[in-house]
């Protein structure tokens, strides 16, 4: 059986979705002014709102019942605010050189301790929607991390969505890690949601496709699985998952390949 991938890892942080390199950092350095930093959170903001429009409009509800039991966004101590980490590449920058890496470099040594769980505490309330960060901290539960006392997974995934209501990875990721949980529920709410602001999404796609796929849905699936190869998504499975049950349609515009 097909099995999910941290496919949305080719959108952010390259091929591997705990490199160095993050989406932000890979490109030209410039610096921000701190009218310039305002001004793109002001469109994030109103792009959110928008969003939080169409998903209402379209009768789609993400985890309510998350936003009541975590409650709001936290606020920070800092002087800068929280931070949208598409906005805010140099403090992004320096919150990963103090706190971030510390974690990755705990948990890639197979440590899951209190460190790791403090250093992506700091990153994710300081910057909610850091999706590298909610990546660590997704592969530090599902291999067996304790909480030591500071807030669930769940609701750092139900902060950042609230936070950045327009980020589509936010959606892919908490849909993954809802799926890892063995909540198919919750993971379509969360990739239905990534496909509410873009449609196109190649990675939404393709994990909502094989979550339909496994459920027998495969009119559903073979729908997913031409939107998520007409974007380009390279990985196979969907279409494996697809032919097994003789349902496979080859769009005239997909190229495969194995």
């Amino acid at each position: 059986m097909a099995s999910l991938r941290w496919s949305w890892s080719r959108i952010r942080t390259g091929p591997s979705p705990y490199t160095s390199c993050l989406w932000l950092e890979c490109r030209a350095t410039f610096v921000l002014t701190s009218e310039v930093v305002r001004w793109a959170a002001a469109l994030f903001v109103v792009a959110g709102m928008s969003v939080s429009t169409a998903l209402a409009a379209s009768g789609l509800s993400v985890s309510p019942d998350l936003d009541r039991a975590c409650g709001p966004v936290r606020s920070v101590s800092i002087a800068e605010g929280v931070q949208d980490y598409r906005a805010s590449p140099d403090i992004v920058k320096a919150v990963d050189h103090f706190h971030t890496d510390l974690a990755a470099k705990e948990l890639d040594a197979g440590q899951l301790n209190l460190i790791v769980k403090q250093n992506l505490e700091f990153t994710l309330r300081t910057v909610p929607n850091h999706i590298r960060a909610l990546q660590m901290l997704i592969r530090y539960e599902i291999a067996g991390g304790k909480e030591f006392g500071l807030p669930r997974t769940e609701c750092y995934l139900s902060w950042a969505r609230q936070f950045a209501p327009n980020d589509e990875s936010v959606y892919v990721v908490g849909g993954y890690f809802f799926w890892k949980k063995h909540d198919a529920q919750r993971a379509e709410e969360w990739w239905q949601g990534a496909l509410a602001i873009n449609p196109h999404s190649a990675d939404a796609n393709y994990n909502l496709g094989l979550l339909y796929a496994e459920k027998g849905n495969y009119d559903a699936a073979l729908k997913c699985a031409k939107a998520a190869y007409a974007a380009g998504y390279p990985l196979q499975g969907l279409r494996r998952a697809l032919e097994r049950a003789g349902r496979w349609e080859t769009p005239s515009s997909v190229v495969n390949s194995n």
